[in-house]
């Protein structure tokens, strides 16, 4: 992890991938990865489709376990397709520790005894100062290519060998009734500063934001109503900005044991003081790094996405605003 995070990504991204279809091949409520394959075409699932299929949602019955897989994969994919300047070791540091969270409740639901749970603790990760050479990179990437051409193979077993798949997965079948709390990564004790570090960080670079950017991150906000605000001043978490320097979005974060609704009145003050201030209102995001919602508050009730939006998205948006005409406003066709 310390030694090259670019490759830790990787593994964490394949670690997630052989987790998610080992579950398919060996829990009884999903389908199998062939079924899964017939079903589609013959074409093989990606990662993500996997893990939205309804019957996997089902599975996983801790929603935020659940999304907390979504903040792996966004992660491994950029180490793929981009430079390694591109990824934070906060964001590998929280691939790893969401890995982890859900490697252990695997363990748990799977095992015959539920294993001893040690904390996660950054601590016990070898530091090595021998970086991967390139030719090493190159291995990898090939290395990875061959184990999902393994697991697109196992898609194609003959008729006797699935019988055999579906003996394993019935033998594993009553020991998921057992669950231990102790499997889960706590995250009680987060701050909303650790949220915005260990999750929400990821979602706007996704999104092609950098929130390390001074003028993307902690702006403060006058003008705000008391005595929510008894000094008048507040600072968004983060106001994302348009071209011509005017507000396109803005972010409120909540710890990760507090719901997401607990910033949107926030959220929404913020919006307010901001387009007091430029003449334009931006669009509303609400995060606790596990769910986020988006809240264009003039014209539509708040919906929940898997992050957030790039900013030509964010312009879309905007100029839907300016460009709406009432019916009532246009003249027929003559």
């Amino acid at each position: 992890m310390f030694s090259d995070i670019r490759v830790s990504v990787f593994y964490s991204r394949l670690g997630l991938e052989h987790a998610v279809y080992w579950l398919y091949d060996h829990y009884d409520s999903l389908p199998s990865l062939a079924q899964l394959r017939q079903l589609n075409g013959r074409r093989f699932l990606t990662l993500h489709e996997s893990m939205n299929e309804s019957a996997f949602r089902d599975l996983i019955d801790d929603a935020d376990m659940y999304l907390s897989l979504f903040t792996i994969k966004p992660i491994g994919n950029k180490a793929a397709h981009r430079n390694r300047g591109s990824i934070t070791k906060e964001a590998v540091l929280t691939a790893v520790e969401q890995l982890y969270g859900f490697l252990l409740q695997l363990a748990a639901n799977y095992q015959d005894e539920i294993p001893h749970v040690k904390p996660f603790d950054v601590t016990l990760i070898p530091v090595s100062n021998s970086a991967i050479s390139q030719k090493e990179q190159q291995n990898l990437q090939e290395e990875i290519l061959h184990e999902k051409t393994k697991l697109q193979k196992l898609t194609l077993q003959l008729p006797e060998e699935r019988a055999a798949f579906d003996a394993e997965r019935s033998a594993f079948r009553a020991k998921r009734e057992e669950k231990s709390e102790a499997a889960k990564i706590k995250t009680e004790d987060w701050t909303e500063e650790d949220t915005r570090i260990r999750l929400i960080d990821v979602l706007p670079r996704e999104a092609g934001w950098d929130p390390q950017d001074g003028a993307v991150s902690e702006y403060e906000i006058t003008g705000l109503p008391m005595p929510a605000f008894p000094s008048g001043r507040g600072k968004a978490d983060y106001v994302l900005w348009d071209d011509d320097h005017k507000p396109l979005a803005v972010i409120e974060a909540k710890k990760t044991i507090k719901s997401p609704e607990n910033g949107k009145h926030q959220a929404k003050l913020y919006a307010d003081g901001l387009e007091r201030k430029f003449g334009k209102r931006p669009v509303i995001f609400y995060s606790n790094g596990f769910t986020t919602w988006l809240w264009e508050d003039h014209f539509y009730p708040p919906r929940k996405l898997m992050g957030f939006l790039s900013k030509e998205a964010l312009q879309r948006i905007q100029h839907k605003k300016v460009s709406r005409v009432h019916p009532q406003t246009i003249a027929p066709n003559h």
